[in-house]
């Protein structure tokens, strides 16, 4: 006995010799690492050239300085997507537009300075990847508001500050549905919130943030380039156990009208408070703070809530300040939000106030506010006390009523609109989850657990208006499915934890599969899905390695500075394992859509005056 683990001993010994060999290797020949060829194509795919929506959200990881997260970013969007989405970046910008970069910068520099280097390693980021880019092409990304696009940065001269002129840029180097519910509304006590974004995916990432400074966090943000990073995201978690659950119909002027002026913008304000407030209250009281720019519902106040109960929809930011808080409504221990306004101080004249569904306008058709609004209430009110991650996933699954007209293809757009219109809008029944959904994120906010799916979870053609399809990006092969990522302490963790609920549902789907054989029409379908999942988890496990033993991940033989990409390569791997083995999964054991597919009485459609 004690031979044999003398034997074992010395293996093991051997075998840690060669692994210790073969890193002291690969740090002296840092070319035998490019060999693996880990990132030498975009890992999305390509049809005459035309790049595909991914099947499965990408994750990018950012640790560090401000200036080595912002260069992180732009070398892992060439890593998934290639150098023509680090191309969108670039902009024709005026002096016209350098002018009012000025200003935002102002305000930038005093509100949320650590944009100033963030900006700067975006700019060094796509630079060194092919890309030239300038601080101020980078900037614009983040400070043009979603309906200044094509004017870029300007607000208007006459609102430019004086202050401005001194400032030296650096020289170059659509409708959204939210919940929350808590204490005595969820099974376990526990805050669940989620969030979404009724526009399609464009080429979306989900962030996962460790900065230096102040908590680490993840974002489920609106697009990786373009107009709507100036926007933000939602929902998003940081490592307190706070949640930015949603934009929260905010207003800034005249209710329902739009401030334009120069601030901080959505986006920057959401990415500054996840990291350096602790709680609901500092998340309202530090955005109250910022000197904001204001676009319709994008305003900057939003949705907040933290493990501790605490929850605020901020509704309007400016004197007189409107925030509603639980119970307003009637609702215990939960609250919601779409895009209306639910407080009573926010109607305008010409509109009627409908009970838990919010404001709309007498004689035009409503946008889905009102259904949706009216869902949320009646399903977290009916069934109080019921809620749980597989509930809310039903959520997002639930279907609305069918589409009340039929048509052919050569009429359907004149008489579904006249149709629509002339009901306002009554009768076509929008739910939170509908072909047009995406950006939807599930938070355990005390597990720090975050459930992201790749675009829409509606498994039917579930339109809440006729416009509705028009535009529709549509994921080629999208799971519909769920992953899983925990923020845990570090880059490393999100990585194992990621691996190991890839496992999970891995063993899983196999066993669902294995209970069919060749003969069966779905078998042979599913079975390439579920190898590409075990693909997906072999480059996962190839790029971050197993605790003990081989393969030795190429993360532990890679330069310091290299080493996040690896991790967030493996992260991206292992969700997508995730979702592609949950894909599997739910086409033989098919996921709730309704209550009673969890065993509770079935919804009723109140619509609380509303018809």
């Amino acid at each position: 006995m004690h031979r044999k683990f003398g034997i074992l001993v010395v293996l093991f010994v051997c075998l840690a010799g060669i692994s210790l060999a073969l890193v002291g290797q690969v740090w002296d020949n840092p070319e035998l690492l490019a060999a693996f060829g880990i990132f030498d194509e975009p890992e999305i795919q390509f049809v005459s050239g035309v790049p595909l929506l991914p099947n499965v959200k990408p994750v990018v990881v950012l640790s560090g300085s401000d200036y080595e997260m912002g260069y992180q970013y732009m070398q892992q969007l060439n890593q998934i997507f290639g150098t023509w989405i680090l191309q969108e970046f670039r902009r024709p910008l005026t002096m016209e537009d350098r002018k009012a970069l000025q200003a935002y910068q102002l305000f930038a520099e005093e509100f949320t300075p650590e944009f100033v280097e963030f900006w700067k390693g975006i700019a060094a980021g796509a630079t060194d990847a092919g890309v030239p880019l300038t601080y101020e092409e980078a900037m614009s990304h983040w400070t043009s508001g979603d309906e200044v696009f094509g004017k870029y940065a300007i607000v208007g001269a006459e609102l430019w500050p004086s202050e401005a002129a001194n400032e030296q840029l650096p020289p170059e180097s659509d409708n959204c549905s939210s919940f929350a519910a808590w204490g005595s509304a969820t099974k376990d006590g526990k805050l669940i919130a989620s969030g979404s974004a009724d526009g399609n995916a464009y080429y979306d990432v989900v962030l996962v943030v460790f900065p230096d400074e102040g908590n680490s966090f993840i974002w489920n943000i609106y697009e990786a380039v373009g107009t709507h990073l100036s926007v933000g995201g939602q929902p998003a978690m940081n490592d307190k156990g706070l949640v930015y659950v949603h934009h929260g119909c905010t207003f800034n002027a005249d209710k329902m009208g739009r401030s334009d002026r120069y601030g901080v913008q959505s986006g920057m304000a959401i990415m500054h408070t996840l990291r350096f407030a602790d709680n609901a209250k500092e998340a309202v009281d530090l955005h109250l703070s910022y000197d904001a720019t204001g676009y319709g519902w994008y305003g900057t106040g939003g949705f907040w809530a933290d493990e501790e109960g605490n929850a605020f929809v901020v509704e309007r930011m400016e004197e007189p300040i409107v925030i509603r808080e639980p119970g307003y409504l009637g609702e215990v221990d939960f609250m919601y939000s779409t895009n209306t306004p639910l407080h009573e101080d926010m109607g305008l004249d010409g509109q009627y106030y409908i009970p838990h569904a919010g404001w709309q306008s007498e004689g035009l058709a409503p946008n889905t506010s009102i259904t949706r609004n009216l869902e949320l209430w009646n399903m977290l009110n009916d069934y109080h006390g019921e809620v749980d991650l597989e509930f809310a996933k039903m959520l997002w699954r639930f279907r609305g009523a069918p589409v009340p007209i039929e048509s052919t293809p050569d009429k359907w757009d004149e008489e579904a609109k006249a149709h629509y219109n002339d009901n306002i809008g009554a009768g076509w029944g929008a739910m939170i989850g509908r072909e047009s959904t995406d950006h939807i994120g599930i938070i355990i906010a005390e597990d720090r657990l975050f459930y992201v799916i790749d675009g829409t979870s509606a498994y039917d053609t579930n339109h809440g208006s006729p416009t509705s399809m028009h535009g529709e990006r549509y994921q080629p092969f999208a799971t519909r499915t769920f992953f899983q990522l925990k923020l845990a302490d570090s880059p490393a963790g999100v990585a194992a934890a990621a691996k190991y609920q890839a496992e999970i549902n891995l063993f899983f789907a196999n066993m669902e599969l294995r209970k069919l054989d060749y003969h069966d029409p779905a078998y042979a379908p599913l079975d390439e899905i579920y190898n590409q999942a075990l693909i997906e988890w072999t480059i996962g496990d190839r790029c971050v390695g197993q605790p003990f033993g081989m393969p030795i991940g190429l993360v532990k033989l890679a330069p310091e500075d290299q080493a996040i990409y690896y991790y967030a390569r493996g992260i991206r791997a292992f969700t997508r394992c995730q979702a592609l083995a949950r894909k599997v999964y739910n086409a033989l054991v098919p996921p709730a859509m309704t209550p009673e597919d969890l065993g509770l009485a079935p919804y009723e459609h109140r619509t609380d005056g509303y018809e």
